[in-house]
């Protein structure tokens, strides 16, 4: 169990900088950052709803 728990808080933590990586990337980028904008609210929709 503390097994699986430590590989979803590291893939948790590869994501976020992923995403963070990402958003500097197309900071400049209004349709882009409109994309990932709408992205991630379907995520945390997601997450909500689950």
């Amino acid at each position: 169990m503390t097994k699986l728990v430590g590989r979803v808080v590291m893939l948790c933590f590869f994501l976020a900088t992923k995403v963070i990586w990402l958003f500097l990337a197309v900071k400049d980028n209004k349709f882009l950052r409109y994309v990932v904008l709408q992205y991630s609210r379907y995520v945390m929709a997601s997450h909500l709803i689950t």
